[in-house]
This record gives structure tokens, C-alpha cells and sequence, in this order.
């Protein structure tokens, strides 16, 4: 390869074989983050990662090994939050990525990540030349807790209300949010969860994504005393226009906790009731959802 010429190169396809070992200080990447959203980000990326494959078929390239990430920050002025810390481990084998280890704390909120995901070669690799209908899509298969996950302050857009300031912001200054190409199936655990200005706690349930759609079902928790439980549908399929479907049923609900957080007569009727119902939306813009 070395001595042919420049016809004869485009013939030859070395082999690669090596490891690569060390430590990246993320805080290299700073000069190539759009300077305009004033972001920052620090933290280390540690890899210990071995390669075997050629030049000739870069999509069939298979690493093996670790890749850790410690002390991650980041801020960005179009985030709702920083991300405060993130920590994770990785372990890659040729047909599995083995997620041993993910946690995330933002200001007001953790989460935390345990699964694997199957497959997710070539079909991931950036790579045009990639037949993606040919190969079979990644799958996920994963484990979500949270002491205290709050979606009106992560996700202000998303709770009709709770984010009137940006809100107020062009759909398309908003960061886009990453949803990748692929399926799965996992488990949620939150501690306490916030929506809407309403605190849910104990809420557990069932999530499975399947061609940018994601579906949580048996859903069920506690709120104003009584219990809740129920299921939702969002469809990422067009994603300029996503889709939302789901019913919920609610007992022994206290009235006037009710009443009060969605109307201004509190203090007026107590005691308990139940009620269900169900509910399809469309849009990312709070106007637009209600």
C-alpha cells in the first residue's frame, strides 16, 4: 500500500488491528461548541478499546473494550438545565454495547441507566455507504430509575405552563432533542415525579420504543393521596409534528387538592373521588399541545 501508486492504492485495503488506550480532557472540544450558546463542558473521556478490521469495509470495524466518562458538566444557554455531572461505563464488544454504568444530575433532577444495546453495528457507524434496510436495527434493552425527576423544569416545552419563558422562544432556537434510530423495551422507577406542577411519587411502569414511537404502559402511582395509573403513546415519526395519545384513570383523589392546583376555587369541596379519561394531542408548542 505504502509503494503502490495512486491506481493501485485504491485497490489495496489494509488491515487494521490495534488498541487504543488513554484519557481525552473533553474540555479540547470547547473551541468547536457554537460559541453563541455560551457553552461550557469539562469532564474526561477514559478508552481502553482494541480494533480489528480493514480500510476496505470501515462499516464492519469492531471495537472491543471500555469507554468511561467522569465528572462530565455542561452547560449551554439554550438548555433548560446544566447537566451538573454525568458518569458512565461502557463495555463494547463486537454485537454489544453493555451499559454497566450511567448516572446524570441536573439542578433539579437525577437519573440513572443500566441495559444493552444488541446490534448496534454497522447500523449506527456514520457511514453513508451503510445500507441500513439491509442490517438489523440496534436494540435496547434497559433499567431507568429516579429519586426526583422533574419534567416541568427538564422539559419546559413539553408541560403546558410550566415553561412560559421559553415558550415565548422560536421552535427552532430550541436544542433539538436527540432520538435515535433504533428500538427497545426497559423498565421506570421514579421516586417522585413532577409534571404539570403536580408531584406524583412511587410511579413505575413498562416503556418499549418501535420505529420512533414509544409507548409507556402500566403505568401507576400515587398523587393528592390516592392512586394513579394509566398509559401513553408519543410518536416521533414526523418529528416536526409529534403525536401524543393515552388514557389515565385516578381514586380516592383528594377534591380539593384538585380543584385547588386546577382551578381557583379551593377550599370550597372535600373529600375524595375518582375519574378517568383519555386524551390525543399534537405539536411540541404548549398552545399547540393544550
Amino acid at each position: 500500500f505504502v509503494l503502490a501508486d495512486s491506481v493501485s492504492a485504491d485497490t489495496i485495503h489494509p488491515g487494521i488491528d490495534g488498541t487504543v488506550t488513554g484519557k481525552i480532557d473533553l474540555g479540547l472540544a470547547q473551541k468547536y461548541l457554537p460559541a453563541k450558546r455560551h457553552p461550557e463542558l469539562s469532564g474526561t473521556v477514559g478508552l481502553n478499546l482494541a480494533v480489528i478490521g480493514s480500510t476496505g469495509d470501515l462499516a464492519n470495524v469492531r471495537p472491543r473494550g471500555t469507554v468511561t466518562f467522569d465528572n462530565v458538566a455542561y452547560s449551554d444557554s439554550l438548555l433548560p438545565e446544566p447537566v451538573k455531572r454525568f458518569d458512565a461505563e461502557l463495555r463494547l464488544s463486537p454485537d454489544t454495547v453493555a451499559v454497566t454504568r450511567m448516572n446524570v444530575k441536573f439542578a433539579s433532577s437525577d437519573a440513572s441507566f443500566v441495559g444493552t444495546l444488541t446490534k448496534p453495528f454497522p447500523y449506527l457507524v456514520p457511514l453513508r455507504s451503510i445500507d441500513r434496510s439491509r442490517v438489523p436495527k440496534p436494540f435496547f434493552q434497559f433499567k431507568l430509575a429516579s429519586n426526583r425527576f422533574d419534567c416541568d423544569k427538564l422539559f419546559p416545552e413539553a408541560a403546558p405552563g410550566a415553561g412560559a419563558a421559553i415558550a415565548k422562544k422560536p421552535l427552532d432556537s430550541l436544542p433539538s432533542i436527540i432520538v435515535p434510530d433504533i428500538d427497545g423495551q426497559g423498565t421506570f422507577d421514579f421516586d417522585t415525579l413532577i409534571y404539570n406542577k403536580i408531584e406524583f411519587t412511587q410511579i413505575k411502569g413498562k416503556a418499549k420504543i418501535y420505529n420512533r414511537k414509544i409507548d409507556a404502559y402500566d403505568v401507576t402511582g400515587k398523587a393528592y393521596t390516592g392512586t394513579v395509573s394509566g398509559k401513553t403513546t408519543v410518536d416521533l415519526s414526523d418529528f416536526e409534528n409529534p403525536k401524543y395519545t393515552g388514557a389515565f384513570q385516578a381514586t380516592q383523589i383528594e377534591a380539593n387538592d384538585f380543584i385547588t392546583r386546577f382551578s381557583p376555587f379551593g377550599g370550597h369541596l372535600f373529600g375524595k373521588m375518582n375519574f378517568a379519561g383519555q386524551y390525543n394531542a399534537t405539536g411540541w408548542e404548549p398552545d399547540q399541545f393544550l
